[in-house]
């Protein structure tokens, strides 16, 4: 029986090791999420059509984990209670770089756009839409790994206008300017 106890004890000590190991030496595959995404809220009115997402992209790894990181493709996902419809071949894949070396940004580009529903309920869907890069692995189960990821808000307004404060009450000072106007027209008839 003690042998079989110190060769458990043996093997715990080689696993610890192993995961140390693992845990502590940087992939040479590549970095998780290395790209950081920034996306401005988009604020839309229902049936708007071709709403153009723009977004930043830096490759923000460095030291020894640095990578040069690959954008092969993008996904997106708009809230179905928002959209129509999406399309992404005419942004992301001529205004993306190939690659993004470590430190590298990609400055302001269109990355896709989308048309909203006529439906869609006025409303603040607060980080409900998402944008991912996606690089080529072929050991994935999907073929690509999410090397960047991004939620963003859609304020949808309503579509009927709503005049500000300062067109109110100009509007109401022409319409008693008229008022008196005509009040004094009449006064000086009778």
């Amino acid at each position: 029986m003690k042998p079989t106890i110190k060769l458990f004890k043996s093997g715990l000590v080689v696993a610890g090791i192993l995961a140390a190991f693992l845990a502590f030496t940087p992939s040479s595959v590549k970095a998780d999420d290395p790209l950081t995404i920034t996306i401005d809220e988009i604020t839309v009115t229902p049936g708007e059509t071709g709403v153009v997402v723009a977004g930043d992209i830096s490759n923000n790894t460095s030291g020894p984990s640095a990578v040069t990181v690959n954008l092969d493709s993008d996904s997106e996902n708009v809230p179905l209670a928002v959209s129509g419809s999406i399309d992404d071949t005419d942004y992301f894949f001529t205004d993306a770089p190939l690659s993004l070396d470590p430190g590298q940004d990609s400055g302001f580009i269109d990355l896709f756009s989308f048309d909203v529903s006529p439906t869609a309920a006025p409303g603040l869907y607060v980080d409900d839409a998402t944008f991912d890069v996606l690089q080529l692995d072929s050991s994935s189960p999907t073929g690509y790994d999410i090397v960047g990821t991004e939620s963003f808000t859609i304020d949808v307004v309503s579509s009927t206008a709503v005049p500000e404060p300062a067109s109110l009450s100009m509007l109401v000072s022409g319409l008693l300017g008229l008022g008196g106007l005509a009040f004094a027209r009449r006064k000086q008839e009778a």
